[in-house]
């Protein structure tokens, strides 16, 4: 039996359908989001850079994937505190949203040709939606209320949503990730305030992308770098070009060195400054 694809109700099964595909991508990049922040490693002492990184890495894992991840942080951390029939309702999510992508239309061959059929296919996918964006939405308030809690106002929320949704989003281009070994070849400081006091420590790499310091190593640095603000870094100008491991291994929580093959380390650690969650780093000769 054909179908009539102009029909009414065949429009109304494709736009269901396609919803209930659009809510399961909204919940798995809300994870991805939740992963980057409130349950990333030591959240309160994330760069944006490292936050960009983490949500670099987070947008490109499957919904199974990150749900997965998402299990972990609970279990290890207890960073949230979730509902006790959450883990039901993603593992459902991530059945429903994969038979949805992969074989939903050859199960519903038959019901697509009737009137009827149609109808419980629209009841159906109707479901579908409430349970993605019910999800949804319970981890979008969660990444929210983590949010207000490190100082971010819900003016600025309201305003980056604001921001988000005022025109075209350009296409997104993948930042490349860091490989086991790199070669340094500048070493910054890079002043990030107006009046030119302030500086952030930025890495060269050789094929002339910049990078920062994060808890377990090199991260992302600012996706555009004004060179008139680039300063020497003193003391590396005689070390460098150097083979560093940018994510040394023994990494964790800001406290670390990075060998060079010059016979230097970086060395980073931990400070507390005025009352704000600052590192320090110097450069020293290889014991």
């Amino acid at each position: 039996m054909r179908v009539n694809l102009e029909s009414e109700q065949a429009r109304e099964v494709f736009a269901h359908f396609g919803l209930a595909l659009y809510q399961a991508q909204c919940l798995e990049k809300q994870i991805a989001v939740l992963l980057s922040g409130p349950c990333a490693p030591t959240p309160e002492k994330l760069t944006k850079g490292r936050i960009d990184d983490l949500l670099e890495t987070s947008l490109y894992r499957t919904l199974g994937k990150l749900v997965q991840e998402l299990k972990l942080v609970q279990e290890l951390k207890g960073r949230i505190r979730l509902p006790a029939d959450i883990d039901s309702k993603l593992e459902r999510a991530v059945e429903r949203r994969n038979w949805l992508a992969h074989h939903f239309w050859w199960d519903r061959a038959s019901e697509f040709t009737t009137f009827s059929g149609r109808d419980k296919m629209i009841v159906e996918l109707t479901e579908l939606v409430a349970l993605f964006s019910d999800l949804d939405a319970y981890f979008v308030k969660v990444a929210e209320d983590w949010a207000l809690s490190i100082g971010v106002t819900q003016e600025i929320l309201d305003a980056s949503l604001a921001k988000l949704l005022s025109g075209p989003t350009p296409p997104r281009k993948a930042r490349r990730k860091l490989n086991k070994e790199e070669t340094l070849i500048n070493a910054y400081i890079y002043l990030i305030d107006e009046d030119m006091k302030r500086g952030m420590p930025l890495f060269e790499l050789a094929d002339n992308t910049f990078w920062t310091f994060c808890e377990c190593g090199l991260t992302y640095g600012p996706e555009q770098v004004d060179s008139t603000r680039l300063r020497p870094a003193p003391g590396f100008e005689k070390v460098l070009p150097a083979k560093i491991t940018p994510r040394p291994r023994s990494a964790k929580d800001w406290e670390y060195r990075i060998p060079l093959s010059t016979g230097f380390e970086i060395w980073v650690a931990p400070y507390e400054g005025e009352g704000e969650y600052e590192f320090k780093c110097w450069l020293s000769r290889s014991k």
